[in-house]
């Protein structure tokens, strides 16, 4: 049972599990004809969805990352759906509920799932082709390992296996050996004879090695056992073969075929679960047999776009009938490609126009420009008058807060008596912060709230002991209610404070905030003593989150910017205390709502210092520069508001160095950002109008982009 019951019946929620080619089809019909009888959450294992027929190409070099990837985070905001980036981890079907490890489950009327499959190997060791993000990710790990003496093999002749190989060779050419293993004489068993013979003759011209009539078995230290007996070495194995459904499918209950994928009907409609619908490779219609290819999948999206809106309308869906075969093309690479359909084969150079052309018209449609703006502030929200009264949303967070566990060590906290006494020798501090709706997942708000929350507590020494909840629901549903809670309390248990309440506040947008009470040891300061002229300024984390976020709302945003700028967000700050003050730091603030000049300001108030910032070396999150010089609207940086930021200090010009390097081995990207100046020296800010210095270019280290002074700390210190 739901911990909270709605007033009235709210839209039907329907929860896309998976960002395949048909849920993506179906969220660009949603941009284009919002449907008012639906509000749509869209749960994605990455933040882009691959084409799968333009993989190789991208391996090749043919096509940039964003040429061959869809970005969900504007499609999402077109389409007035919520995003929520995580792996679901099984699937409820009597609660009706999308499960996650870490994370509180997600309610649902109706769900449609397009998550694919993945080829079935005989062991860990093994890389399946498929899901194609985290081959990539896998290519690229192995790849600077790899030398002319080692081999990597593919098994699977299909058509997936062999567009892999001649990929593959074409990128590694010279630098490793590349071998196909085929359990047929000739690669490509259901095409047509002379495709099959172009391909090996392919095959052949790129310095394939082609193992014939053997099947694959275990890969065991740099060994891959074959049918025949023998042995191939190599330095890495990458699946190709026949596609088998997540096993978490047919453990929900489900009636699945043979390979783990979901029986459908014609309207793609489960068999025995009819609130659930399923497309592309995790399917299988009853009565019609489809060969695992992505183009099915694109033409299911308009079908089952269709049916996902009867649903909701209690009415029964239209039926389906695939085209029984489809021009199958074959990227050879250099401008060449095979075609067959129907038992006849055209190689070339005029196939790979025609497939090069269908490819990047398909990803177009899909882009930012080409979709309609975004229609919402915060998506996928109930409508008020769904929204539980105030005595059930208290009533069901008791019971929240009753399944928490208790924080280990630390002094007890009477809950239930609302006594909370300080051990002997502590002193209490407070604080309070909050949080309004700044991202679509209301699990990531929670978090968020309560990490910002927690940051003042460490700034004060203070070790986190209560805390309590206040929220303002706006017009969230219950099941977002829940799961802003949740996010909370999960990042305040774990920083082992007891979380004592839940207050309601007034107001139309959603919000939370954190009153919470620390314990410090009396007369035992956090920073070393007042700023000196030429101390250095330090900040551990990059700029530009709120900028992020506003533009993800408004679908301006890359979804992996804003998945950057969120996984900063719940970063606590709490690590990076104990290394300021090993290295003397004089002073420091968090950098939040007001934004980094203001916080410096603060920081430096009563001393009679300035700060002084050098903007091309302020450290930015990826994306906030095209953000800054693009559509969205300029910003001076130094006077962004930020969300859960980093801390600014001022640590000896001496220290800096060794300071901001032991930060980034705690997990922080610092940066040196300007130092602490007399009095007269004009802050280094950009001007109110006229040209702009420039900022940070991409690169830099990992999801974070910073440029570094020629001389450090010697550039920023004032004489």
């Amino acid at each position: 049972m739901p911990l909270f019951k709605p007033t009235r019946p709210e839209r039907r929620h329907l929860v896309l599990w998976g960002a395949g080619h048909a849920h993506v089809e179906v969220l660009r019909r949603l941009a284009r004809c919002p449907d008012p009888a639906l509000r749509v959450t869209l749960v994605a294992r990455e933040p882009q969805s691959p084409s799968a027929s333009m993989l190789t190409g991208l391996i090749r070099g043919d096509y940039g990352f964003d040429d061959a990837h869809i970005d969900l985070a504007p499609l999402a905001a077109a389409a007035s759906a919520r995003l929520i980036v995580v792996e679901a981890s099984g699937l409820d079907l009597v609660n009706r509920a999308l499960g996650f490890a870490g994370r509180p489950p997600l309610p649902f009327d109706l769900i449609s799932i397009n998550i694919g499959g993945t080829p079935e190997t005989p062991d860990d060791a093994a890389i399946p082709a498929k899901p194609i993000g985290r081959l990539l990710a896998r290519l690229a790990e192995i790849e600077p390992r790899l030398n002319p003496a080692t081999r990597l093999a593919i098994v699977g002749a299909g058509p997936a296996g062999v567009e892999l190989a001649l990929a593959l060779a074409h990128r590694l050419a010279g630098e490793v050996g590349i071998a196909l293993i085929a359990s047929e004489a000739l690669p490509l068993p259901n095409a047509p004879p002379k495709a099959r013979l172009l391909a090996r003759e392919a095959l052949v011209d790129a310095g394939v090695e082609l193992h014939s009539q053997v099947r694959a078995g275990a890969f065991h230290d740099g060994r891959l056992a074959l049918s025949d007996g023998s042995y191939l070495d190599a330095a890495a194995v990458l699946w190709a073969t026949g596609i088998v459904a997540s096993p978490a499918l047919a453990a929900s209950g489900l009636a699945c075929d043979a390979r783990g994928a979901i029986r459908v009907d014609r309207g793609l409609r489960s068999v025995t679960h009819p609130f659930v619908f399923a497309a592309g490779d995790c399917a299988a219609i009853d009565g019609v047999a489809l060969p695992s290819a992505g183009v099915w999948s694109m033409r299911a999206g308009r079908v089952l776009a269709r049916n996902l809106a009867r649903a909701a309308r209690a009415q029964d869906p239209v039926a389906w009938s695939p085209a029984k075969t489809v021009l199958v093309t074959l990227a050879l690479g250099r401008g060449q490609a095979i075609a067959w359909r129907n038992g006849h084969t055209l190689p070339g150079t005029r196939p790979w126009r025609w497939k090069d052309t269908v490819d990047r018209r398909w990803v177009k449609r899909f882009r930012f420009d080409a979709l309609p703006a975004a229609r919402r502030g915060v998506p996928g929200i109930a409508p008020a008058d769904a929204r539980p009264d105030d005595a059930t949303i208290l009533a069901s967070a008791r019971v929240l807060l009753s399944r928490l566990p208790r924080p280990t060590g630390g002094a007890g906290v009477d809950v239930e008596g609302g006594v909370a006494l300080p051990p002997p020798g502590y002193a209490v501090v407070q604080h309070i912060d909050q949080v309004a709706s700044v991202i679509d997942d209301p699990y990531a708000h929670g978090q968020i709230a309560a990490t910002q929350a927690l940051s003042g507590l460490f700034l004060a020494g203070a070790h986190p002991w209560t805390a309590s909840l206040l929220l303002t629901p706006g017009e969230l549903g219950p099941a977002e209610i829940a799961a802003m809670l949740q996010g909370a309390q999960r990042i305040l248990v774990a920083a082992g404070c007891a979380v004592t309440g839940v207050r309601l506040l007034a107001g139309t947008e959603a919000a939370l905030g954190v009153a919470l009470s620390g314990l410090v040891v009396p007369d035992s300061p956090v920073w070393s003593g007042a700023p000196r002229v030429g101390d250095i300024l330090l900040l551990t984390k990059p700029l530009g989150g709120a900028i992020l976020l506003r533009a993800a709302r408004e679908g301006r945003a890359k979804g992996r910017w804003r998945q950057a700028a969120l996984a900063g967000m719940v970063r606590g700050n709490a690590a990076a205390i104990p290394v300021l003050r090993a290295h003397g730091a004089s002073a420091g603030a968090d950098v939040m709502g007001a934004g980094l000049g203001a916080t410096a300001e603060a920081m430096l108030h009563g001393s009679g210092l300035v700060a002084q910032f050098d903007p091309v070396t302020l450290p930015l999150l990826s994306g906030v520069r095209d953000l800054l010089t693009g559509a969205f609207p300029a910003a001076d940086i130094l006077g962004a508001p930020e969300i859960s930021g980093g801390i600014l200090a001022a640590v000896p010009a001496t220290l800096a160095i060794s300071c901001r390097e032991e930060l980034r081995r705690a997990g922080y990207p610092a940066a040196i950002v300007g130092a602490v100046a007399a009095p007269g020296i004009v802050p280094m800010r950009p001007p109110a109008g006229g040209a702009r210095p420039a900022l940070p270019g991409q690169g830099g280290s990992g999801d974070f982009n910073y440029s570094r002074p020629a001389q450090e700390p010697e550039l920023l210190a004032v004489p």
